[in-house]
C-alpha cells in the first residue's frame, strides 16, 4: 500500500539523516579530542630551534612558540628598530594563527620580550596597531638577550575560532 511505502522511504531517509549527523558528530569530537597537534606555516618563519611554530591541544587553544621579526623563509631580521621587529613578530604569530584555525582577535595572553625597556612605548604603539579594539592579557619583561640578535619576541596563547 502507498501509505506504509512512503513510512519506509520516510524511515530510510530519518536513519540516514541520523547516520550523517551522528558522523559529522563523531569528526567534530575527534577534532576536539585531547591531545598535541602540531601547527606549521611557510607564512610564518620555521622555528630556529627544537621546538614547533605552535601547538593545538585539540581542546580549543592555540600555543604560539616566541616570535622574532624574522621575514618568512629566511633567517633576516626585518628591521633594526624594535617598531620594525614587533610589527613582523606580530604578522607572523597572525600568520601561524590563521593556520590554526585562530586570529588575533582570539588571543588570551600575549609575552612581549624587549633587549631594551626603553623600546617599551615604541613596542606598545605597534601592538595596540596589531590588535585595534582587541586587549589580550599581556606580560612584558626586559631580557639581556634574544636569539639571533632579535630586540622583540613575542609569544602567545589564543582559542580556536
Amino acid at each position: 500500500d502507498a501509505m506504509s511505502e512512503r513510512t519506509t522511504v520516510l524511515a530510510a531517509a530519518g536513519v540516514a539523516v541520523g547516520a550523517a549527523v551522528l558522523a559529522a558528530w563523531a569528526a567534530r569530537k575527534a577534532a576536539r579530542a585531547p591531545g598535541v597537534r602540531v601547527v606549521a606555516t611557510d607564512a610564518a618563519p620555521a622555528a630556529i630551534g627544537p621546538y614547533v611554530q605552535a601547538t593545538r591541544d585539540g581542546l580549543g587553544t592555540v600555543y604560539v612558540s616566541g616570535q622574532v621579526g624574522f621575514v618568512p623563509g629566511t633567517k633576516n631580521l626585518d628591521g633594526t628598530t624594535a617598531a620594525a621587529q614587533a610589527r613582523r613578530a606580530l604578522s607572523n604569530i597572525r600568520a601561524i594563527l590563521e593556520a590554526a584555525g585562530s586570529s588575533m582577535d582570539r588571543v588570551l595572553k600575549t609575552t612581549v620580550l624587549l633587549t631594551n625597556i626603553a623600546d617599551y612605548a615604541e613596542v606598545n604603539a605597534v601592538y595596540a596597531e596589531a590588535f585595534g579594539n582587541h586587549k589580550p592579557a599581556r606580560a612584558a619583561f626586559a631580557v639581556k638577550d634574544l636569539p639571533a640578535g632579535a630586540i622583540v619576541e613575542i609569544d602567545c596563547i589564543a582559542l580556536e575560532r
